[in-house]
């Protein structure tokens, strides 16, 4: 559910360039999904390859699908789901393996997706 992402880009690096999907957002990076984990099989999940925009100015709320750090160099892109003051994360795969993954207080929210697409 965790996949190591070290922090190995300065601001304003980047693999490849891409038009900002959401104006006024000058924070907002994007990332490829890698893995089924998030493919729940409709036009609403995201698969393998999907280019995802991620603002880590948006405040976050229940149902947003995010990016998460844990207390080390691994990340997850998950639906955060919050019940009261507790929240967790989930995968939308409904045969993905891990179907609770707890947040505790060293994971980090880095950011909300606010746009996906694909390469055609």
């Amino acid at each position: 559910s965790w996949a190591e992402s070290p922090d190995i880009y300065a601001p304003g690096d980047a693999e490849e360039w891409l038009l900002q999907a959401v104006p006024n957002a000058p924070n907002c990076f994007a990332l490829r999904v890698s893995g089924p984990s998030m493919d729940d099989g409709t036009a609403n999940g995201y698969r393998d390859g999907d280019i995802i925009h991620i603002n880590p100015d948006a405040e976050w709320k229940h149902n947003d699908d995010v990016i998460v750090k844990n207390g080390g160099d691994e990340v997850t892109f998950k639906r955060l789901v919050c019940q009261g003051d507790k929240c967790h994360l989930v995968p939308l795969n409904p045969s993905w393996p891990d179907k609770i993954i707890p947040l505790d207080a060293h994971c980090t929210i880095i950011g909300v997706v606010v746009f996906s697409g694909r390469y055609r």
